[in-house]
């Protein structure tokens, strides 16, 4: 197990990616006070095998899962490089 706050690092070396978020939705929930953070997002992640060519849409598309699940998308604002993502842009995606 790996407890990490760098999402590039947790993608890349694990096999398996949990995210926290205090940014829920509690309250459509029936809950009176805030709860504090819970798990927004449990999937596989793809590891970066050294005996398989790295897809890097793949990987940009796993971030931009957790980021929305994480933090909501209404706070994202981050701009989006039309799927064109290379080796050295892939988060930024």
């Amino acid at each position: 197990m790996i407890v990490t706050h760098e999402l590039q690092e947790a993608i890349l070396v694990s096999d398996r990616v949990i995210a926290l978020s205090p940014h829920w939705d509690w309250k459509t929930r029936g809950i009176a006070s805030y709860p504090g953070a819970t798990v927004v997002y449990d999937k596989p992640s793809l590891v970066d095998l050294p005996d398989r060519d790295t897809r890097y849409d793949v990987l940009a598309r796993q971030h931009r899962e957790i980021r929305a699940a994480a933090f909501g998308l209404s706070i994202l604002s981050a701009p989006s490089l039309s799927g064109n993502c290379g080796e050295r842009e892939w988060s930024r995606c």
